[in-house]
């Protein structure tokens, strides 16, 4: 395989970063969007935007509660395509391999061990926030661990040893520089 050009690598981080800093403004607004309009949202939408919760009221304070419910996962998707976008920042500026890049890497893989604690969070206060104005005794709390935050969970440590092996290099390279 052929390695790209520096100039290649330099546009490509261009625009990844921009994608990147697009979705982190895009994704906050669709989901509040998608909330505020709950009853008008087709159901296709809203099936691969709650998955199995079953909707049975759409009244405001379902709505609240579930742009409540919803701001944690915002907030950490927010960091995780700000953290990005600043690594590519990083890449675009030809900085390969430094100090930056490493706590970039370790920064992603704390964010995405926070993913599946915030997913499990997230899925039992949208159970909460879809029946919260269903009658006394008709209300649910559903508790459960995903094939998502196991992946999440496996994404996280793996960034995390990805830093940790970068810092050894890192280290290696600064003591060798220094080695005449």
């Amino acid at each position: 395989m052929k390695p790209l050009a520096r100039g290649k690598v330099q546009l490509l981080c261009f625009w990844m970063r921009r994608l990147f800093l697009f979705w982190m403004i895009f994704e906050p607004v669709m989901v509040l969007a998608i909330w505020a309009a709950l009853p008008w949202v087709p159901e296709m939408i809203l099936n691969s935007f709650l998955g199995e919760a079953a909707v049975s009221q759409t009244t405001p304070l379902v709505r609240i509660f579930g742009m409540a419910a919803s701001l944690p996962g915002i907030l950490l998707h927010v960091l995780l395509f700000f953290e990005l976008a600043k690594l590519l920042s990083l890449w675009e500026r030809g900085k390969f391999f430094e100090e930056e890049d490493i706590r970039c890497f370790s920064r992603l893989g704390v964010y995405y061990l926070w993913g599946a604690v915030i997913g499990v969070l997230q899925r039992a206060l949208y159970s909460v926030a879809l029946t919260i104005s269903n009658p006394p005794g008709m209300r649910q709390l559903s508790v459960g661990l995903s094939s998502d935050d196991l992946g999440s969970v496996a994404a996280g440590f793996f960034l995390w040893l990805l830093a940790y092996v970068l810092q050894q290099a890192y280290l290696l390279k600064k003591e060798a520089d220094l080695t005449v």
